[in-house]
C-alpha cells in the first residue's frame, strides 16, 4: 500500500510553467561575390545589409 501511494507520487511530471524565447533570427550570410553582384540598383551586398538592419529595428 505504502509503495502504491509513493509511485504514484514520483509518476507524476513537473511542467516548467516558463515560456522558452523564440529563436532569434540571424543574420544573411555575405560572400564575396555579392559585394559586386548588381542587385535593383545597386549591390547585392548593400541590399543585404539594409534588408537586415531593417530586420533588426523591427525586432527592437
Amino acid at each position: 500500500m505504502f509503495t502504491a501511494a509513493l509511485t504514484s507520487w514520483w509518476g507524476t511530471q513537473v511542467y516548467d510553467e516558463a515560456v522558452p524565447e523564440p529563436p532569434k533570427k540571424r543574420p544573411t550570410p555575405i560572400f564575396v561575390g555579392d559585394a559586386v553582384h548588381p542587385w535593383a540598383g545597386e549591390t547585392m551586398l548593400l541590399s543585404i545589409l539594409r534588408r537586415d538592419a531593417r530586420r533588426l529595428e523591427e525586432d527592437d
